[in-house]
């Protein structure tokens, strides 16, 4: 598994933004790695205090629209040490699905 790791901007605690979450697709290359046969460990900083539901969406909606819910699961993991965002991530993985329907 490749690791990926989320870097705040700006020393900020909070991954927000549309847009933002947007750039981190581009510069992760999220459209190539969605077609890969790679598995891929989103790795969040040990100070992150929220992820955004609009910018999982602006990192994850396309490949959750392209792999479908399950290959997404299986594609990419999530690394944080607590729990409360592991919520943040679920919340987003159904808001992406929410908004494809």
């Amino acid at each position: 598994m490749t690791q990926l790791y989320l870097k705040p901007i700006e020393g900020t605690h909070i991954f927000s933004n549309r847009i933002t979450g947007e750039c981190y697709r581009h510069n992760f290359s999220l459209d190539e790695k969605d077609n890969d046969q790679e598995q891929y460990v989103i790795s969040l900083p040990l100070n992150t205090w929220s992820i955004n539901p609009s910018f999982f969406i602006g990192l994850f909606l396309k490949s959750v629209e392209h792999l479908g819910e399950t290959k997404f699961r299986d594609k990419y993991k999530f690394s944080c040490i607590e729990s409360y965002l592991f919520e943040n991530i679920e919340q987003g993985i159904c808001d992406c699905i929410e908004s494809l329907t």
